[in-house]
């Protein structure tokens, strides 16, 4: 169960870093918005090509808890340059080797996390639930304090001794060494297992919702202060964290009654609309009120893409595949979303920036269907989502990891 408090100090981290460190750079700093979102850029574009050699290793090794042990020890090492980094080539420089340091950290964590979460008999969703509590702590405290001191550079120092804590947590374990009993996976198995089709329509889908949801990560808090809205943050922090951590919990029995690729559709098409409206929101207590749907935003297409992997995935190509969507989807989506939003900000503020994220959403349910219609039929994809999960000690790769948790 370790695993829970990981997420918990990583996300604490992530709950400062993703909201606050923009307005930082963009109000104490004094960067434009194609610089920050440049720098904002480095955190995906280090998860285009990292991630899959650090899953390929962790699916030949069988090791993904120590894997993620020393990935987050040199993490937690790289941060540390930022506290005195004030220039725009400076800031540049440590965010990119961070950037390299950080990309393999979800991949891990989240195939540790399936594994225990089989082993102890409950749903991923559960346990990836603890990560969303710790942002809406660090985000909501964070924003009161700024609101009260004005420090928003302190964003920096309490970010790094959130790493150091998800860094000690991890190190804290010790597994016994794994032994795979399959045969290790090859390049060629990750090959064809990106082309095939109703996989690859799917990562185009996902890849399309998170360019288009990178504008939400980059500019929200931004945007909230145009509209001179700040006050609101800390509220609209709770609400979004708050419907996405009920979703997660509630998943496992939402999917049992519901394919996994129709709430995926579901969740994209309401994403559209939340862009769209607050495309044209002026107000912010309405756009604070209107982050409810961000459990439709984040955890249901992100817990959804992992439910979706772990199933239609072959055992030994779990960790590669889920790095092949951090890589194509969270890393390639993340860079390209960003700089888009950034240049729409600079053009039109956070009005364009989220009208064009409402539009381009319309093209992830369209690449789902696809990807359904690509997995033959219905009733085939009907039949998937209700199988359960096979047993573990049938499962020679789940038993040999059940252990090598965080």
């Amino acid at each position: 169960m370790l695993i829970a408090g990981f997420y918990f100090f990583y996300f604490l981290a992530a709950g400062l870093l993703v909201p606050f460190l923009p307005p930082y750079l963009k109000q104490t700093l004094g960067f434009d918005g194609t610089q920050v979102a440049t720098i904002s850029a480095l955190a995906y574009a280090g998860m285009i090509f990292i991630p899959p050699i650090w899953g390929m290793i962790s699916d030949r090794t069988r090791q993904p808890a120590k894997l993620l042990k020393i990935a987050s020890f040199i993490t937690a090492v790289s941060f540390v340059p930022m506290l005195w980094a004030k220039s725009y080539a400076a800031v540049i420089v440590v965010m990119g080797v961070y950037a390299l340091a950080i990309a393999p950290i979800t991949t891990l964590a989240d195939t540790v996390c399936v594994f225990e979460a089989r082993r102890i008999g409950t749903e991923y969703g559960r346990l990836r639930m603890w990560g969303s509590f710790g942002y809406v702590v660090s985000g909501t405290l964070f924003s009161a304090y700024v609101n009260r001191t004005g420090r928003d550079a302190d964003v920096v120092p309490l970010s790094l001794l959130m790493i150091v804590g998800y860094a000690v947590v991890s190190a804290l374990n010790n597994p016994p060494l794994a032994e795979a009993r399959h045969s290790p996976p090859t390049l060629h198995d990750a090959r064809r297992l990106l082309m095939r089709p109703s996989f690859a329509l799917f990562l185009g889908a996902e890849f399309i919702h998170w360019t288009a949801l990178s504008a939400y990560y980059l500019l929200f808090t931004i945007h909230m202060t145009d509209l001179h809205a700040k006050q609101y943050m800390w509220i609209t922090v709770m609400i979004s964290v708050a419907t996405e951590m009920l979703l997660m919990w509630t998943f496992g029995s939402i999917r049992r009654r519901v394919p996994v690729m129709v709430i995926l559709v579901v969740a994209s098409v309401v994403s559209s609309a939340r862009w769209l409206l607050v495309s044209q929101m002026t107000d912010g207590v309405a756009v604070a009120a209107l982050q409810g749907l961000h459990c439709f935003s984040f955890a249901a297409c992100y817990v959804g893409s992992i439910t979706y992997m772990e199933r239609a995935v072959p055992t030994p190509l779990l960790a590669t595949g889920r790095a092949l969507f951090s890589s194509l989807v969270m890393g390639l989506g993340g860079v390209v979303g960003t700089m888009l939003a950034g240049r729409q900000y600079d053009i039109g503020h956070g009005q364009r920036a989220y009208f064009v994220s409402g539009i381009l959403e319309l093209g992830t349910p369209v690449l789902l269907l696809a990807s359904w219609l690509a997995a033959k039929k219905w009733d085939d994809v009907k039949a998937q989502e209700a199988a359960a999960l096979p047993p573990m000690a049938a499962d020679a790769a789940v038993a040999s990891v059940a252990t090598d948790v965080v």
